[in-house]
């Protein structure tokens, strides 16, 4: 009996088969349609603290017709926020109250580079496609494939971060040494070191090539508040982040 059969999920049957020199016995299992249950299994995917695919179904229409200020900041904290401290905030949290200083600043830091692109790519509504260098497919204005140019573009042009990086030179630098470097190789390069802390309030010290794991909240959490205040506001950066998240949720 096949292992659907022992765990009771099909019908199993035999058949036997005969010929003038043998006979054969088949075991024959008809299987019960999955497709239901694989659709019911995507659509209660979790996509941030405590809501789903389908959930996201039921609010996005915030988003296409006419809305309360109510409603958006709703969809926003409920979605993006939940998204971003469910997934990410919360587990830096836990790496950050750790006492010891022996290499959790790699794990902080590779997290923060994942959410740059993220907040990026969710305030241009851009969705990351891989095309291979023989591909004559043209890339579409709501994708992108070049991450440094998204990466480098968001710090340069999106305070808080453009405060700290002044120079196109200084904000490639973190990206290909800094964000590069802990993705591929699992370290910094270019002299840039992480430490802990610092007194003098800075998260990151361009000059130095100092990343503060412990004051990187303070500047994340400044750009969210500040996004959430144009997001409120801007019929764009709504429509971006709805098609952010289809995507995110295989609807579009």
């Amino acid at each position: 009996m096949c292992r659907a059969g022992r765990s009771g999920n099909c019908k199993a049957f035999s058949v036997e088969i005969r010929n003038k020199s043998q006979s054969t016995l088949l075991m024959i299992c008809i299987l019960p349609k999955v497709g239901g249950g694989r659709e019911m299994a995507r659509v209660e995917t979790k996509i941030a603290r405590g809501e789903t695919i389908e959930s996201w179904r039921a609010v996005r229409e915030v988003l296409i017709d006419n809305s309360t200020q109510e409603q958006l900041e709703d969809l926003f904290v409920r979605f993006f926020v939940g998204r971003l401290e469910s997934r990410y905030i919360e587990p830096i949290q836990q790496l950050n109250r750790s006492s010891s200083n022996d290499g959790a600043g790699f794990a902080v830091v590779t997290l923060y580079c994942s959410i740059v692109e993220f907040l990026a790519s969710t305030r241009s509504g851009q969705n990351y496609v891989h095309l291979s260098r023989d591909t004559d497919r043209k890339i579409k204005s709501d994708e992108y494939c070049d991450s440094q140019t998204l990466f480098v573009d968001f710090l340069r042009k999106q305070a808080p971060f453009a405060a700290v990086f002044k120079t196109k030179k200084n904000a490639k630098s973190f990206y290909t040494e800094v964000r590069c470097g802990l993705v591929h190789e699992a370290r910094t390069k270019g002299e840039w070191r992480i430490r802990s802390n610092t007194d003098s309030g800075m998260a990151i010290d361009v000059s130095k090539k100092l990343i503060y794991k412990r004051r990187l909240p303070e500047l994340f959490s400044e750009y969210v508040e500040l996004y959430k205040k144009e997001f409120l506001q801007s019929k764009t950066l709504q429509a971006n982040l709805l098609r952010k998240f289809d995507h995110l949720c295989e609807l579009d």
